[in-house]
């Protein structure tokens, strides 16, 4: 299991021997959790956000670097205004010169430079600090994680009993996609989603995919698997996107149809277009 995004994979579809699964097993997500197990996806995104923190980290410690130079210089411009008060204190004439002349210009100069400094730490401060990551990018890389994750697989209903053990959806499975001149080799897991009627298949490549999805429809002329779907494995997100353009399709075509009266057949057609 994956202890970031928390799916199972198969020891062979994730190139792992089973004297290494003996000490994940041990050390790992099921036992002291000492030794964590990413998938490969996982692997990159982590390494993709772990350069991106220690970008922030460096521009954190660039920041600080020049507010502790700034505090440096306001420390030395107290130092210079205690030395000319000490100097100057037996000549009060002297003092009240110094006081509306060049004290008074230091002190506008230290003033500017302490609003400066507090500018400086208002926008640190608004900043997120390092290793942190606002909700919303959070969920946009879960999403992201997820939809590459996704990108070869399809969910299969229909084609396997609920009581059928992995070595039975996996043959039945590859017997299924046989129709589609697809070969077993171009399959890297079969997964049972929390739904048992539904089966989640992990291909190679995008293109068979593809292939199968665009030839899924013929299934509804074979007597055997006229009760079978095959859809691609979306995200809720995408699940939500496409549910909303049907949605507004029609409506439009409501819409259409109120300003264009159709007969009755082209009325069928068009129905048939919107369910494709």
């Amino acid at each position: 299991i994956c202890d970031i995004c928390g799916l199972w994979y198969h020891l062979t579809c994730a190139n792992v021997d089973r004297d290494l699964y003996s000490v994940i097993q041990r050390f790992g997500h099921s036992g002291t959790g000492d030794l964590p197990w990413r998938c490969k996806v996982c692997k990159t995104f982590a390494a993709q956000m772990f350069s991106e923190m220690m970008n922030m980290k460096q521009k954190r410690m660039t920041i600080e670097k020049t507010m502790n130079e700034i505090k440096e210089k306001v420390n030395n411009n107290e130092r210079d205004i205690r030395e000319i008060r000490v100097e100057r204190q037996g000549n009060r004439e002297e003092m009240e010169t110094i006081t509306q002349g060049a004290a008074v210009e230091i002190q506008d100069k230290f003033i500017q430079e302490i609003r400066e400094i507090k500018d400086r730490i208002d926008s640190t401060e608004t900043q997120p600090a390092v290793g942190e990551i606002s909700e919303d990018i959070q969920k946009e890389i879960n999403e992201a994680v997820q939809r590459e994750k996704r990108k070869n697989r399809v969910v299969i209903n229909g084609s396997t009993a609920t009581e059928d053990t992995y070595e039975e959806v996996w043959e039945k499975v590859e017997q299924l996609l046989q129709k589609f001149t697809i070969p077993s080799s171009d399959i890297v897991q079969v997964a049972r989603l929390n739904d048992r009627r539904y089966v989640s298949v992990e291909l190679h490549r995008n293109e068979t995919k593809a292939k199968l999805l665009k030839r899924a429809n013929e299934l509804k002329e074979t007597t055997q698997y006229a009760n079978v779907y095959i859809r691609a494995d979306l995200t809720y997100a995408q699940r939500m996107e496409g549910k909303q353009l049907r949605e507004d399709a029609q409506m439009s075509t409501f819409r259409f149809q109120i300003s264009n009266p159709l007969d009755g057949r082209k009325q069928h057609l068009l129905g048939v277009l919107l369910k494709l």
